[in-house]
C-alpha cells in the first residue's frame, strides 16, 4: 500500500512555516525602525598622519661684503689690511674717489692724522657731491684741519679752487684718530664729529655727486669707511 502524507500534518506545517515569516517579518520591521530612529555611527574619517616637515636646508653664508673700492686720482695713497693711507706730504689736497654716487646717504670714516710736531697742518676728510669722479671741481668737502683740532667745510668751484665756508674749533682729544660723519639730504648736510653734531643743515651747492677721501698733507690714514645709501632723510 502506498505511503501517503498524514492529512493530520499538513496544516501544522503551514503553521510552522506561516509562524517563522511573520516572525521575520517582525523582526526586519523592528530592525528597520530601530535603524530609523537610532542609525549607526558614520564610520569614523580616515586621518592620515601629518606629512613630515620639509628638511630645509641651511643657506650658504652671505659673502663677505667687499671693500668699497677707491681710485687715487692724486696724490700717493696705499691700501693695507682695509686702511687707506696719503703719504704724499705737499701742502695741497689729495684725492681718491669711490665709484659711488649718492644723493641722500650717511657716510662716515675714521681718520687717523699724524701730530703736529711731526706734520703740521696736517687734514683729512671727505669730498662728496663731486660732479666728476677724477676731480675736485664742483664738488663739496668737509675735512679736520690743524691736525684734528678743527673742523672745517667748503666747495670747490668749476676752477677746482677752494671756497671756504666755515670752520670750528673741536674739543680736544687724547687720540690722533677722529671720527668725521656726514648726513648728506640732497641739497643739505650735517657735520658730526666723534658722535658729537657740529653742524646742521648747510647748503650744497650739487644735489648729487661721487663720494671720495680727501688729505691735506700726509700721513693721513682712513679707517672703517661705512656708506648707508638713502638714509639721513
Amino acid at each position: 500500500m502506498a505511503n501517503q502524507t498524514s492529512p493530520s500534518l499538513m496544516p501544522l506545517k503551514t503553521v510552522v512555516t506561516a509562524v517563522i515569516v511573520a516572525s521575520v517579518v517582525f523582526l526586519s520591521g523592528n530592525a528597520l525602525m530601530f535603524l530609523m530612529l537610532y542609525p549607526p555611527a558614520p564610520a569614523p574619517a580616515v586621518v592620515e598622519p601629518p606629512a613630515a616637515p620639509a628638511v630645509v636646508e641651511p643657506t650658504a653664508a652671505p659673502p663677505a661684503e667687499s671693500e668699497t673700492s677707491f681710485t687715487s686720482m692724486s696724490g700717493d695713497w696705499v691700501r693695507e689690511n682695509g686702511i687707506i693711507t696719503q703719504r704724499a706730504l705737499d701742502r695741497v689736497d689729495f684725492l681718491t674717489a669711490s665709484g659711488i654716487q649718492g644723493e641722500r646717504y650717511i657716510v662716515t670714516v675714521d681718520i687717523t692724522l699724524p701730530s703736529s710736531a711731526d706734520v703740521p697742518e696736517a687734514g683729512g676728510g671727505l669730498v662728496f657731491h663731486m660732479r666728476q669722479r677724477d676731480s675736485l671741481a664742483e664738488s663739496q668737502m668737509v675735512r679736520f684741519h690743524q691736525n684734528g683740532q678743527e673742523i672745517l667745510w667748503g666747495w670747490y668751484d668749476a676752477a677746482a679752487n677752494f671756497q671756504y665756508e666755515g670752520g670750528q674749533p673741536l674739543p680736544a682729544s687724547d687720540s690722533l684718530t677722529r671720527t668725521l660723519t656726514l648726513i648728506v639730504r640732497g641739497d643739505l648736510y650735517d657735520i658730526v664729529v666723534d658722535d658729537m653734531p657740529m653742524q646742521s643743515d648747510l647748503p650744497l651747492q650739487n644735489g648729487s655727486g661721487y663720494i671720495g677721501l680727501l688729505s691735506y698733507r700726509g700721513n693721513v690714514s682712513f679707517a672703517n669707511f661705512r656708506l648707508v645709501i638713502g638714509a639721513g632723510s
